[in-house]
């Protein structure tokens, strides 16, 4: 009995093992029928896709910068506003300080705009002294560009250097502004003028007229301010009566 169920068992296993081993060869593919190869021949690869080329209207060229004119500027050299800036800065009373805090212009322009124009003893009005003859000289002074420039034009028109004639400006002295046409013909005046006529006719006051005539021959407008008594009415009266009496009866 026993032998008999040794006998199943193996039957039975048997019957299994071949049945599993028919199972997996039905699952099993043919190579043949499998996914396609790519072939080992890379000329029989479809052709690559190229995109067509579009016409493109041309495009217009970058316009070319227009080269800079040099005398195209808004202080043209020559011009009332260029001789306003030079009778501002060439003034002895133009110092730093002035330049720096009432014309309000940067500092070190100031500082260079001051000490170029003393010379190299930094002192104003001695024998070394380089006024400014023009525009570019003063463009050539360090931290000196446009907005320095307009800003000094500005300040010089506040302060009565311009004159629209193109008349040049010598400077200005207690705040009266003197041409060299006008710093002659003042020259003329207080050095050739009676008393009566300062005092009286020119309308400089007493005291005024007692110093030009103590204190003559004046070879300057800056002397003449330096004066006692001789303040700004003076001078401005002085210029404007040595206009019309001195000046184009001597042929300025």
């Amino acid at each position: 009995m026993m032998l008999t169920f040794l006998n199943k068992t193996i039957v039975l296993v048997c019957v299994i093992v071949m049945t599993a081993a028919l199972m997996a060869c039905g699952h099993s593919e043919d190579p043949a029928q499998g996914a396609p190869q790519t072939p080992n021949n890379p000329q029989t690869t479809a052709p690559e896709r190229q995109t067509p080329e579009v016409d493109r209207p041309d495009e217009a060229p970058a316009p070319e910068a227009t080269p800079a004119d040099p005398e195209a500027t808004f202080m043209p050299e020559g011009s009332p506003q260029a001789l306003a800036v030079l009778g501002l800065l060439n003034d002895p009373q133009t110092n730093e300080r002035r330049l720096d805090i009432d014309a309000a212009i940067d500092q070190r322009a100031a500082h260079w705009l001051v000490r170029t124009r003393n010379g190299q003893d930094r002192r104003v009005q001695t024998e070394d002294d380089v006024p400014y003859a023009s525009i570019d000289q003063v463009k050539e002074v360090h931290f000196v560009g446009d907005a320095v420039l307009e800003k000094l034009m500005v300040f010089a028109i506040q302060t009565g250097y311009l004159h629209d004639d193109g008349a040049t400006i010598m400077g200005q002295w207690d705040g009266v502004t003197f041409t060299e046409e006008e710093a002659r013909a003042t020259l003329s005046l207080v050095n050739e003028a009676t008393f009566e006529e300062l005092d009286q006719e020119a309308d400089l006051n007493r005291q005024a007229a007692e110093s030009i005539m103590n204190f003559r021959p004046i070879r300057h407008v800056r002397d003449l301010s330096e004066l006692p008594h001789v303040g700004e009415s003076a001078l401005r009266n002085a210029r404007e009566y040595a206009m019309e009496h001195y000046a184009h009866s001597r042929g300025f």
